[in-house]
This record gives structure tokens, C-alpha cells and sequence, in this order.
């Protein structure tokens, strides 16, 4: 058997230490529990690629109660909008911040609550989310009625990674997430 790394076996001993249960019990049921979890780990590692191994670790820990869907959505909101370059640094440095409430959201889009909404020197708007994302202006016009704190901004993917804002019934205009 290969050697793991230290962080990939600090890793894998977390992992089995979760999923096995509170200390202390030495039951039959307990340890096959254990031993049926470790299996459904184990089986993950034969996937191919590490997107599906990655859902069927992510699976294993749902069934064990440990990751949940609202943890997932609140990863996967934190994460609209950011390049990869701009996810990898921040993510271990950002502050866990209350998410706005959602009505809706896909892959696609996202609607947040604004925090507030300041211009910038060259007019642009910047609008910063109450979960902490901050949103800029990237074309150069008016945009009319202004959003104010409390407002619910859409965010939705257009062409060529690019994203495009709206507030209520304003027009959408395009534009780019900084943090």
C-alpha cells in the first residue's frame, strides 16, 4: 500500500474519526457502522476522476449526518461570481458572514440582499451584498433608478464568463464580482 502525505492522511484520520462515531462506544453495531462507512470511502477511491470522487465522498458524509445542503448552498453562493485564482486565497480568509435570504437560485444566477451601494471615481456603481460580496459597474452608463441597502439584486452568467446585474425593474448592465 502507498504511503499517504501527512496532510492527506490527517485528512483520511479526520474523516474516519468523524464517521466512526462518538468515543466510547465499543458496540458491535458501532464498529460494523464504522467499518461500513470506512467501506463506502474506500469504494469512493476508485473513482476515475475527482469530480465523482469527490460527490461520492460528499455523499458518504451526508449519509453520516456531517455536510449538509445548506452548507453546500452557502459554499456554493460564496463562490458566484469568483474566478478560480480569486476563490483558492480568500477562502480560508474569509469571514463566515450571515447569507441573505434566497428565493431562487440555479447554477446560472443567484439573488442577493444589497448592504449598500457607493460610485466609484468614474461613476460606475459598487455594490456590496450583506453576504460580503462586492459587485462593480464595468460599462459606462446610468443606471436608472439607483439600487439602494435593502434592494434584491439578480446576478446572472452571460456570454464569455461575463455576468450582468439587475436591481428590480432597472436595466441589467454588466458586471463583475472583486471579492
Amino acid at each position: 500500500m502507498p504511503t499517504l502525505h501527512f496532510p492527506l492522511r490527517s485528512a483520511v484520520a479526520t474523516i474516519c474519526l468523524a464517521l466512526a462515531g462518538p468515543c466510547g462506544l465499543a458496540s458491535a453495531q458501532s464498529v460494523a457502522s464504522s467499518e461500513a462507512r470506512w467501506n463506502a470511502i474506500s469504494a469512493c477511491a476508485s473513482k476515475t476522476d475527482d469530480r465523482s470522487r469527490h460527490a461520492c465522498v460528499d455523499e458518504v458524509l451526508r449519509e453520516a449526518g456531517l455536510l449538509t445542503v445548506e452548507r453546500q448552498e452557502k459554499e456554493r453562493r460564496g463562490r458566484f461570481g469568483l474566478d478560480a485564482q480569486q476563490v483558492a486565497p480568500k477562502a480560508a480568509a474569509a469571514p463566515q458572514a450571515p447569507l441573505a435570504p434566497v428565493v431562487e437560485q440555479t447554477d446560472e444566477h443567484v439573488e442577493v440582499q444589497i448592504a449598500t451601494v457607493t460610485s466609484a471615481p468614474d461613476a460606475n456603481l459598487i455594490v456590496t451584498t450583506t453576504d460580503g460580496a462586492v459587485w462593480r459597474q464595468t460599462e459606462s452608463r446610468a443606471i436608472r433608478p439607483v439600487a439602494a441597502a435593502g434592494d434584491t439584486m439578480v446576478i446572472r452568467k452571460a456570454s464569455l464568463g461575463s455576468f450582468l446585474c439587475r436591481v428590480g425593474k432597472s436595466v441589467a448592465y454588466r458586471c463583475s464580482r472583486s471579492r
